[in-house]
């Protein structure tokens, strides 16, 4: 209870920013030789003024180049921010009895009322990031197209909410700007902490993006047979996601974790597709894979935790469609589609209370096989 209340009202909620911002762009070519190829560079700015919280400037360059006519090769580097969000800034907020570990009164554990709220005086999260990637198109195997791009995200000022006793104890260490958000009595004992988000921590993310298509027409394997095959296959590589704060850094790659993971960063993760497209019809089967990974990349089994593996995943989805007239013409569709075609389960992660699905919903199928079928109306 709060005040003597088990629950309360929903408070009013309130809020709203303007934004003003303009920008510039070119293409300029650099290089136009036969023997070096071509290259081109693309380069942007953009001013963008917050109500909020001020005017931040972002920014990009790359460089492409087809050294020749079958390979590209790009690279970019770029400014990025993101602005915090209305609920960030003006959530109507939420009061709760928690109990808390205060390091200035000897560790002692005191029960205090918690505050959850907005922050208008959060600024835009910066990312410096670069891009490196290659794109095949062979002459010799008309249809194919290939990429491969490395990505590397450095974000500084993360938007977070810290626990109260991270507070707590950051405030204890010395961080002043956190002091802010505790109320002590006259006796110096906390009796209320405000969790708001604040712009604390630094994020490194890096991977790896594959993405290869090949369409083929089948007269061109045997003799009379009509129709198209498409072949589609995507993945990411996760290298790493470090979440830095207070000088603790933790990497995430790896872990499927809980229903409560936050982020859930899997080591692979891969989209497949093969279709046949023949005049009006057109069937696709897809694969969805998860790798294995552990619920909490921190800990060790046998240690830590009994079994800190969780299983990964693969599904099947089957879909279709017929054009019932001329697309030109606007023309109606019928389609179908099968989600999770072989019924699989999710692999069990547990949740630290019992009336909660026991496995992570953001990465594995919990609805079990599904079934749709619609039409589709264009003018």
């Amino acid at each position: 209870q709060v005040n003597g209340w088990y629950t309360g009202n929903f408070k009013s909620n309130a809020g709203d920013f303007n934004v003003t911002e303009g920008f510039v762009e070119a293409v300029l070519p650099l290089m136009n030789q036969g023997s070096l190829g071509t290259a081109d560079f693309n380069a942007a700015v953009r001013l963008t003024d917050y109500s909020t919280s001020g005017t931040v400037t972002t920014w990009k360059a790359g460089v492409t180049w087809n050294p020749i006519d079958d390979v590209r090769v790009r690279g970019m580097l770029s400014r990025d921010i993101r602005a915090p969000n209305i609920s960030e800034l003006y959530i109507a907020g939420a009061t709760q009895a928690v109990d808390v570990i205060d390091p200035q009164n000897g560790n002692g554990v005191f029960r205090i009322t918690q505050v959850t709220d907005g922050n208008l005086n959060l600024s835009p999260e910066r990312a410096d990031t670069l891009g490196i990637g290659v794109v095949l198109q062979p002459e010799f195997l008309p249809g194919f197209q290939a990429s491969v791009d490395y990505y590397d995200i450095d974000l500084n000022g993360a938007i977070t909410s810290l626990s109260v006793n991270e507070i707590a104890a950051r405030c204890a260490g010395g961080e002043s700007e956190l002091c802010s958000f505790i109320t002590r009595n006259s006796s110096n004992i906390i009796t209320e902490i405000r969790r708001v988000p604040i712009n604390v921590a630094n994020l490194r993310v890096r991977g790896i993006d594959f993405d290869l298509t090949y369409r083929l027409a089948l007269d061109t394997l045997f003799d009379g047979a009509v129709g198209d095959l498409r072949l589609l296959f995507r993945a990411n590589r996760a290298l790493e996601y470090a979440f830095t704060n207070n000088g603790v850094t933790n990497d995430a790659v790896g872990e499927n974790g809980g229903p409560q993971a936050n982020p859930s960063i899997p080591k692979w993760q891969t989209y497949s597709q093969i279709a046949y497209d023949y005049s009006r019809f057109g069937l696709a089967l897809t694969m969805r894979t998860v790798s294995a990974g552990e619920y909490d990349v921190t800990w060790e089994s046998g240690v830590d935790i009994d079994n800190n593996t969780i299983k990964g995943a693969t599904y099947f989805d089957l879909g279709g469609s017929y054009q019932l007239s001329g697309a030109d013409d606007g023309g109606a569709e019928l389609y179908f589609k099968i989600d999770n075609l072989l019924d699989k389960d999710p692999p069990v992660a547990a949740l630290n209370f019992s009336s909660g699905i026991q496995t992570n919903t953001a990465l594995y199928d919990v609805l079990g096989r599904t079934y749709r079928v619609g039409m589709r109306l264009r003018y």
